[in-house]
């Protein structure tokens, strides 16, 4: 099989986003569910009991993720991650990018974020559900008790693909990695702002890019021109548009 370029990204630790309470948001909604559940019922709290449970998953499980955006030109996005318009965007074939993704134990598939607010994550949750799961939970286990009420698996693949709708606006779409007991074979580590990041690489193959889009920045040709010259060296094969974003934005 001919050898095929590959540009390489990072899937980060799900707990190093730039939302620390992103991860906790499933598993919160599911405590408070449960909360509402036994004071509805007058029942003694156990609701702590899977708090600290859920708190015990995510250190051994924790996900790492690669995070896309439909938005091809948006100011926010660009002031948020485009380093305030100085980067680029590179925009990739989604039909492309669905065939050539990475597979094998433990990866997820490429999905949309499902922007739901608190109360429509906690319905998700029935009574029977509840109620099961509150006669699992044994406070004699403390501070953390086996769960087998709701799949440890199926919490973290909802709880990548999960957001509030305070980010509606970014149109996210993520690809995710479960944490494997021997993924310290593969996993990496950056620094920023002091902070060491754990993450994996993934390779996405050239043929899936197909524009890079400047930011509005002062110097846009100049930098058109240079990326150019660096695609025409090392993907002179593959058919890479370089656009310039139309926003009237200069970060000075």
């Amino acid at each position: 099989m001919a050898y095929e370029r590959c540009i390489s990204f990072w899937a980060t630790d799900y707990r190093c986003l730039n939302d620390p309470y992103e991860i906790n948001y499933l598993y919160q909604c599911l405590c408070d569910a449960l909360q509402d559940y036994e004071n509805r019922n007058q029942l003694q709290s156990k609701s702590p009991f899977l708090k600290a449970t859920f708190q015990q998953w995510l250190l051994w499980k924790s996900p790492y993720v690669f995070s896309l955006s439909e938005c091809i030109d948006s100011l926010s996005l660009w002031r948020l991650y485009g380093d305030q318009g100085r980067g680029v965007a590179i925009a990739l074939d989604r039909s492309e990018l669905l065939n050539k993704l990475p597979s094998g134990p433990g990866w997820y598939a490429m999905k949309k974020i499902d922007y739901q607010t608190e109360s429509e994550v906690r319905a998700m949750f029935d009574d029977v559900t509840l109620q099961a799961l509150y006669q699992e939970i044994d406070p004699s286990q403390s501070p953390y008790c086996p769960i087998q009420t709701l799949s440890h698996n199926d919490l973290s693949l909802q709880a990548c693909y999960l957001k509030t709708p305070a980010y509606r606006d970014e149109r996210e779409w993520r690809i995710s990695r479960e944490r494997l007991n021997d993924h310290f074979q593969e996993v990496n580590f950056r620094e920023k702002n002091g902070l060491i990041i754990p993450y994996i690489d993934i390779d996405i193959p050239l043929s899936c890019v197909k524009q890079i889009i400047i930011g509005p920045r002062e110097d846009q040709r100049l930098c058109a021109s240079s990326i150019g010259k660096m695609l025409r060296k090392y993907a002179g094969y593959y058919q890479i548009d370089v656009l310039l974003s139309s926003l009237p934005y200069v970060c000075r």
